[in-house]
């Protein structure tokens, strides 16, 4: 069951690390994090995730997904409205303002998600569900299975008198007396016990 969970957890932390920070997010932490996180964060605007964006600051949302030319954020930094950020230092540089025009343009998410990492694909966790092409049965099922890994039955079938004591067991919880594993048919004897109320 360990082996189980840190399987898991592995592959829980692989695929967070396929998600990367988009380059938009990275101008942000370099430029604005400074004086627009944490509790001191400056004019009400934190610029540590999407939804603190929607929301902005003293002035209303920071960002309008999709649309850079209407974004406040993008319009101080590119400095045709006031203030002009970063506050008190030079322009962006021009590569720095086409990355976050293009971050907001394409919806200002906060994580880019990459394909899942293929460690856990193969695992039988994150299979589908399918139906077996076995007949009803469960011996068909397991006939089935074995064939399918190149296994042979290697214990032969029981005898009535083993089939008796597991009935027995198995729905009644008490052996069979000598004369039950006599008389034991199959059916009768699951039918027999399942209408008695022990």
């Amino acid at each position: 069951m360990l082996r189980f969970v840190l399987f898991l957890l592995t592959a829980t932390v692989t695929a967070a690390s396929a998600a990367e920070v988009p380059a938009g997010v990275a101008v942000l932490r370099k430029r604005c994090a400074g004086c627009h996180a944490g509790a001191g964060r400056k004019s009400g605007l934190d610029v540590t995730s999407h939804k603190a964006l929607l929301r902005g600051g003293d002035r209303g949302p920071a960002v309008v997904p999709g649309v850079a030319k209407e974004s406040l954020l993008y319009r101080v930094s590119a400095r045709t409205a006031e203030p002009h950020m970063p506050f008190g230092a030079g322009a962006l540089p021009a590569a720095e303002l086409e990355t976050l025009r293009a971050w907001i343009d394409a919806g200002a998410e906060f994580e880019t998600k990459t394909a899942a990492a293929p460690v856990a694909s193969h695992h039988w966790a994150f299979q589908p569900v399918r139906r077996p092409a076995a007949g009803d049965s469960i011996d068909d099922f397991l006939d089935a299975a074995r064939k399918a890994r190149g296994l042979t039955a290697t214990a032969p079938a029981a005898d009535a008198a083993a089939l008796a004591r597991r009935v027995y067991l198995d729905v009644a919880g008490v052996p069979p007396t000598p004369e039950e594993t006599r008389a034991f048919r199959y059916e009768e004897a699951v039918d027999k016990l399942l209408a008695d109320p022990r």
